[in-house]
């Protein structure tokens, strides 16, 4: 299998705070299953929101040959 690259954008949009908080949680659990499994990420933005432990957007980078499995 050759390596892919993909970019994944999460947002909050025009959602209420708890919206935003997904996304973090969304971002957060990417991450962590992508160490588990090997796959290179990368964080290329994270905007924050208004209250500490939210954003209200994120974009990473992620690198493997198996990117779907955690896509």
């Amino acid at each position: 299998m050759e390596k892919q690259t993909k970019i994944v954008q999460i947002t909050a949009g025009r959602g209420p705070v708890e919206c935003c908080r997904v996304v973090a949680k969304v971002l957060e659990l990417i991450l962590k299953d992508a160490y588990k499994n090997n796959i290179f990420t990368q964080v290329l933005h994270a905007e924050q929101a208004d209250i500490n432990g939210t954003l209200y957007s994120a974009t990473i980078k992620v690198e493997s040959a198996n990117v779907d499995v955690l896509l």
